[in-house]
């Protein structure tokens, strides 16, 4: 009966164990007077990413992060090349040609002419991948959403891992715009 009891006991531990590993952990932040239903397009602003050695391509992240909300966001998401030809076309400056602080800065001042949003994701590598999805306004430039999510330590640093923690960003979205929907309708 005692021998019972302990394979019993490690049988349970061992399915806990395993339940724990397999979830990411996550973080959201809302500013509090900011509401999410006025986010119609959101554009994808180039990830801040150091590719590993055998890693994925900044251009493939961006490409991945860009067809996840394609198919999961339920508003218009917009590629940061789309943002980028249409700064060229209407102030005549290529932002790709400039140094990374220019283009940032000629980004952010001409977001809000074609988006109501845009999204700044940042890859760190750690002994667990951990993503940061930033939202800010591009009317004030003003950080508006925060999404950190962290895979589980059994999950690689590549393109499979991103698309998953991506696809869990755009579902939280989600759900705190439903939310907030619903704490609106409450108030009134």
């Amino acid at each position: 009966m005692k021998k019972l009891m302990q394979m019993l006991l490690v049988a349970c531990l061992m399915i806990t164990g395993v339940q724990v590993a397999a979830a990411s952990s996550d973080k959201t932040t809302i500013e509090k007077d900011f509401s999410l239903a006025t986010i119609h397009r959101l554009a994808v602003a180039d990830p801040q990413y150091t590719p590993l050695k055998d890693g994925a391509k900044k251009e493939e992240i961006t490409a991945m992060i860009y067809a996840v909300g394609q198919e999961k966001a339920k508003m218009q998401i917009i590629p940061g090349e789309v943002i980028a030809a249409n700064i060229l076309r209407d102030a005549k400056v290529d932002i790709n040609t400039l140094d990374k602080k220019q283009a940032d800065a000629l980004f952010k001042a001409n977001v809000g002419t074609y988006a109501d949003a845009y999204l700044v994701p940042t890859v760190v590598h750690n002994d667990r991948v951990v993503i940061f999805f930033d939202i800010y306004a591009a009317s004030t430039n003003k950080l508006v959403y925060t999404y950190q999510v962290v895979a589980d330590r059994t999950e690689g640093d590549n393109l499979v891992t991103y698309e998953r923690l991506t696809r869990d960003f755009y579902r939280s979205y989600g759900k705190s715009l439903q939310k907030q929907l619903k704490d609106s309708d409450k108030a009134e």
